[in-house]
């Protein structure tokens, strides 16, 4: 069976990576955020949002294009009453009402009933001209289980998955996340065979909701200040979103993170965030190099990723 994968735009290497060594097939980026490959059978991926099952896919140029191809389907693969399910990304003369409308049209005049609450997704996945027909296997594969505390400045779970394949990691490296959060990158590296991890965050609350997170996913994760370790290997986090009156306090920590960075003899500092100006300021200041860096975007939100080495 055909198969796609919707991922973050700008981590698609990574999500192919992670269908050959859990799914051992190839498989190629199609478009922006998407990934489309053949399985017999489908294993859990950490590094995906949807996976749905691949009916056709097309180039358009407006609606029209859209429904001409839908007619000619059989609905009867879903079941007498079929739910429908459109993402849209890109700019279009059409939204994904109008679309689910046609759509719906189509199958009341084919006999079958719309429901949206069904079970047997009909998804209609249009990312700027292409346009992808398929049957949803599962959605919202990054809202994790584990993730009952939620810090407002936490990351996407597949964003903090794939910090730890940006650059080769070792599994039994110490890896510390210093602004831990609600704990998603460290729990996401527990999950993927990560043996040593530490996490510490100064707000008492984030740290609270870390532990409580750590503890119901089960996962392996211990918690000290850096100056507490004895040696680190790799740090992997996402930088705060500060006010412009906290900017003072960010800056000072970080100028002490990367002369501690520098003194442990960290082999790889990996990070994230939205504004990177003060993060390589500091860096080039102490005398820290940025080896590689890629922007990644959740829809429209951009995020970037920056890995530095003292």
């Amino acid at each position: 069976m055909k198969f796609i994968a919707g991922c973050l735009k700008g981590i698609e290497d990574i999500a192919v990576k992670e269908i050959k060594e859990k799914l051992n097939v190839d498989s190629k980026k199609i478009c922006n955020g998407r990934i489309i490959f053949e399985a017999e059978e489908l294993k859990e991926l950490r590094g995906v949002h949807f996976i749905s099952e691949l009916i056709d896919y097309f180039e358009i140029n407006d609606i029209r294009d859209i429904i001409d191809k839908v007619k000619k389907l059989d609905f009867y693969i879903f079941g007498e009453e079929i739910n429908l399910y459109c993402l849209r990304d890109g700019n279009h003369n059409f939204n994904s009402q109008d679309v689910r409308d046609g759509i719906g049209k189509i199958i009341y005049d084919n006999g079958l009933k719309v429901n949206y609450k069904g079970k047997n997704i009909f998804y209609i996945d249009i990312v700027d001209n292409l346009c992808f027909l398929g049957k949803l296997i599962n959605k919202d594969l990054n809202k994790r289980k584990y993730r009952i505390r939620r810090n407002n400045q936490g990351i996407d779970a597949c964003l903090a998955y794939s910090l730890f394949k940006i650059i080769d990691i070792k599994k039994e490296d110490v890896v510390f996340d210093p602004f831990c959060k609600d704990c998603v990158i460290l729990i996401e590296g527990f999950f993927d065979g990560y043996k040593n991890l530490y996490g510490f965050d100064s707000k008492g609350n984030n740290l609270r909701n870390g532990k409580i997170n750590v503890k119901f996913a089960k996962a392996e994760v211990k918690f000290s200040n850096w100056n507490e370790l004895d040696s680190v290997d790799n740090v992997i986090t996402a930088i705060p979103i500060e006010a412009e009156h906290n900017r003072r306090r960010v800056e000072g920590v970080l100028r002490d993170f990367f002369d501690y960075a520098k003194k442990k003899s960290i082999k790889n500092i990996i990070v994230t965030c939205f504004k990177t100006d003060v993060l390589e300021r500091l860096a080039e200041e102490k005398g820290v190099k940025k080896v590689k860096g890629r922007i990644v975007y959740l829809g429209k939100l951009k995020y970037e990723i920056l890995v530095f080495r003292p």
